[in-house]
């Protein structure tokens, strides 16, 4: 599957047509975050019973990755699907601080080529290296979106809405 844009990505929360599975991944931690949580939120209708369908996973324990595989196979209960958010992904330039082991490839590979209908799964990434067979394996297969470091316009526009967003103007020249 081919990076997505961030506008893209609204287009995908704003119409519910969601990807199997998301790869947030950037430096700009704070909005990779919003997007995981909005997805999570809009990922459910009024009614349904989130408490049982959305789970979140640490891959600071390197076996949650199995866990995490194991509840996006499961199908939701009293809902139309399930979230798996699955934080602290990291493939780094050495494997030593990889949080993604490799002895986990095959299990993620065999998922993501025939993924679970009715669960969007969405890995959080604090680093990528591209040369690796990990991420390569991940951008292949999910709805990549880069949340690089906001800097000059993009990052002016940011600050505006947010303001125009709590009903507030900032006060010329801040």
């Amino acid at each position: 599957m081919p990076e997505i844009s961030k506008e893209q990505l609204r287009n995908h929360i704003k119409t519910g047509s969601f990807a199997p599975v998301y790869l947030l991944h950037g430096s700009e931690a704070y909005l990779r975050d919003i997007a995981a949580r909005t997805i999570a939120d809009r990922a459910f209708s009024e009614g349904e019973l989130r408490e049982f369908n959305d789970d979140r996973f640490s891959l600071t324990d390197p076996d949650e990755i199995v866990r995490a595989l194991a509840a996006a196979e499961q199908l939701p209960m009293m809902a139309a699907r399930r979230v798996i958010r699955i934080s602290d992904v990291r493939v780094a330039a050495a494997a030593n601080r990889d949080t993604l082991k490799e002895d986990a490839l095959p299990r993620l590979e065999k998922y993501l080529a025939d993924p679970a209908p009715s669960t969007v799964l969405i890995l959080i990434a604090d680093e990528l290296n591209g040369n690796r067979k990990a991420t390569k394996l991940l951008k292949q297969h999910a709805a990549a979106v880069e949340f690089a470091q906001l800097e000059g316009r993009e990052l002016e526009d940011w600050v505006r809405r947010q303001f125009q967003d709590l009903g507030a103007e900032p006060a010329d020249g801040a």
